[in-house]
This record gives structure tokens, C-alpha cells and sequence, in this order.
């Protein structure tokens, strides 16, 4: 039998219906254990394995949360992906976005992010691609054994600069500010914002696109 899931680190859709990620399950546990499900042999299996994961979701809601967690924020573009290659195609966007998919990881500020993650801290990538690209995104993310935690991205009808957009979904998740611990980024714009907000910015260098007209996106 064939069930419509769609996988993401955080989240499952399964028949429109969305399960989060209880926190005592990896990420890599998390979708190795949906891939599994996506053929099973039963609908009973199918809806037993729903059940169980969602008494474990209501449990994990009623844990008492510590408050002491840090927080990485990382941007993905040019400092965790390697995306200097198909910057001749700026601004065709349908063009770029799709090839992030074949971007080789940046392996510096891969070890930052796995440094962080050994230490407890968690991970969020906040990116300025639109959200639908977010299970190509998540999906490089896993295939390349990146431990992000959560995923934050622009809505597909928000075209404002990047830095403008990243800040907003920066102050949205996080009320309180003095969480974040440092923040990985490339564009020297988003770096001063981030820096005028009192976060702690470790600047990725890139060379520049080939274009450097189409850089507010």
C-alpha cells in the first residue's frame, strides 16, 4: 500500500496531516524511520505506527522544556553549500534554486555546525530561499549529515531583500535574543543587521557573483 508522506526533519505530512519530530528522536532516526513507512504492508501496521508516534509527541509536549538551550543560526547559501558554481544564474530563480541540490558542503563551517551540535546546542538554518524549496532543501541537509535542527525560510510571495526577511524570521523564533549564540553568514549586509540586532556574527568569506546586480535576493 502506498501512503502520502512527505519527510522533512521537523515534521512529517502524512495524509495532510502534519506530526512533528519529538525531541528524543534524531533527525536521522526521524526519517529513517518514515522512509520505512512510506511501503508497508497493512493499513493496521500503518495506522498503529501513527498512534504510537503521536502518544509519544503528547508526552514529549508535557516533559518540562530546559531553558538553558543555545542556539546556532546558520545561513545556508555560500556557508554551508557551495553555491559560488551556479551564480550565473541569479535572478532566474527557477534555475538556481533547483542545482542546490548537487551543492557540495563547505566543510569549515560544517564542523562548526557538528562542533555546536556535540555540545548540545541547537541548530537553525535560516535561509532567504522560498519556501518551496524546503524539502529540497531539508533533503541536502540529510543526505550530507548536516545536524540541523529546524529549517526557517522566506514565504514564496516575500521579495524583500534577504536581510530584511532573515532578521524578521530571526526575531520571530527567537524572543529572546541573548539564545543565539553565534550566527553563520556570508552576505555582509545580513552581517551588519544581525550584528545592529547584538548577535555574535562569524562572517563566511565567498568570491563574488559573477552578477553582483542581483544580490537582494
Amino acid at each position: 500500500m502506498r501512503i502520502d508522506i512527505d519527510i522533512f526533519p521537523e515534521r512529517v505530512i502524512v495524509e495532510g496531516v502534519a506530526i512533528v519530530r519529538p525531541s528524543g528522536i534524531s533527525v536521522k532516526q526521524w526519517m529513517d524511520q518514515w522512509d520505512a513507512m512510506v511501503e508497508v504492508p497493512d493499513e493496521q501496521c500503518y495506522r498503529d505506527e501513527i498512534a504510537k508516534l503521536k502518544r509519544e509527541l503528547r508526552a514529549e509536549k508535557r516533559r518540562p522544556q530546559p531553558q538553558s538551550t543555545k542556539y546556532l543560526v546558520t545561513d545556508i547559501d555560500h556557508t554551508i553549500s557551495d553555491a559560488a558554481w551556479r551564480d550565473h544564474l541569479l535572478g532566474r530563480w527557477e534555475e538556481y534554486y533547483p542545482l542546490g541540490a548537487e551543492d557540495k558542503v563547505i566543510q569549515a563551517t560544517a564542523e562548526i555546525i557538528r562542533h555546536f551540535h556535540l555540545a548540545g546546542a541547537t541548530t537553525v538554518a535560516v535561509t532567504a530561499r522560498p519556501r518551496r524549496w524546503e524539502q529540497l532543501t531539508t533533503t541536502w541537509l540529510y543526505r550530507n549529515d548536516l545536524p540541523v535542527d529546524e529549517v526557517l525560510m522566506r514565504e514564496d510571495d516575500d521579495h524583500r531583500p534577504s536581510c530584511y526577511v532573515k532578521a524578521d524570521l530571526v526575531r520571530t523564533r527567537f524572543p529572546d535574543l541573548g539564545r543565539v549564540a553565534l550566527v553563520l553568514e556570508d552576505d555582509g549586509n545580513c552581517c551588519t543587521t544581525y550584528r545592529g540586532m547584538g548577535l555574535n556574527v562569524l562572517q563566511v568569506e565567498r568570491a563574488p557573483p559573477r552578477n553582483s546586480a542581483l544580490q537582494s535576493r
